[in-house]
C-alpha cells in the first residue's frame, strides 16, 4: 500500500504528485469502466472515479474497505477488491480503461499482469501504465530524500517491467497500438526517471464485455 503521506512531502512528494498528473494527461477523454490495477491509498481514485461510468481497483492488501470508507466521505465510489493484478477476477473485455500507476515493478511477473490486464481491457479500449526507470543519478536523489536504497523496494521489478515492455513492444501487431513516454518532459529522454505506457486496443467488433454496474 502506498504511503499517502509522502505526496505531501518536500522534494519526493512534488514528484509522487507529477506522476499523477502525467497518467491523467494520457487517458482517454472518455473513462468509461475503469480498472485500477494496484489502487495502494486510492488517492489515484480522485481523477478517475468522478469521470468514470464505473470504478474498480485491485490490490493485494486487505485494506479495501477502509479505503472505499475514505474514498465515500469524499463522495466517490469504488468497487475496491483483495486480487492479484497476475489473475483478475473480470470476464474478458470488461474495462474499458486499465490503469496502472508504479505497480508493475511490484508484482512478480509484470509481464503476466500485463497480459491479464489486455484480457480485461475492451476492443477500442486504452491502458495507460507508469513504471520508474533505472536510472543511477535517479536512485542517488532517491536516497536523498527517502533515506531508502530503492533496490531495496524494487528488488529487481524495475528491470523486470523493462524486459516485460520490451516483450510486448515486440508482440501484438494489429491487435493494439504501443506507445512510450518519458517523463518529465523537460528532461531529455536518457535522463528522464518515469516512463508512462499507453496502448491502445484494437476494435474487432464485437463490442464490449458485460456490464459489471449491474
Amino acid at each position: 500500500m502506498d504511503a499517502i503521506d509522502e505526496y505531501y512531502q518536500p522534494g519526493l512528494g512534488w514528484v509522487f504528485r507529477r506522476r499523477l498528473h502525467w497518467v491523467a494527461a494520457a487517458l482517454p477523454q472518455s473513462l468509461g469502466r475503469v480498472l485500477q490495477v494496484g489502487y495502494g491509498s486510492g488517492i489515484e481514485q480522485f481523477f478517475l472515479a468522478p469521470d468514470a461510468r464505473f470504478s474498480a481497483g485491485v490490490d493485494v492488501h486487505p485494506n479495501g474497505a477502509a479505503v472505499a470508507r475514505a474514498l465515500a466521505t469524499a463522495g466517490l465510489r469504488s468497487s475496491l477488491l483483495r486480487a492479484d493484478g497476475q489473475a483478475l477476477p473480470f470476464p474478458d473485455r470488461s474495462f474499458d480503461t486499465v490503469v496502472i500507476v508504479s505497480a508493475l515493478e511490484f508484482i512478480p511477473d509484470p509481464g503476466l499482469a500485463l497480459a491479464e490486464a489486455m484480457r480485461v481491457l475492451a476492443p477500442g479500449g486504452r491502458l495507460v501504465a507508469l513504471r520508474p526507470r533505472v536510472l543511477r543519478w535517479a536512485d542517488v536523489l532517491y536516497h536523498a530524500l527517502s533515506g531508502r536504497d530503492p533496490e531495496s523496494d524494487f528488488q529487481g521489478g524495475r528491470q523486470r517491467v523493462a524486459a516485460a515492455l520490451d516483450a510486448l513492444s515486440g508482440s501484438g501487431a494489429g491487435q493494439y497500438r504501443l506507445t512510450r513516454r518519458r517523463r518529465p518532459g523537460v528532461l531529455p529522454g536518457a535522463w528522464a526517471p518515469y516512463e508512462v505506457v499507453v496502448v491502445d486496443r484494437a476494435g474487432d467488433g464485437r463490442g464490449a464485455g458485460p456490464d459489471l454496474d449491474h
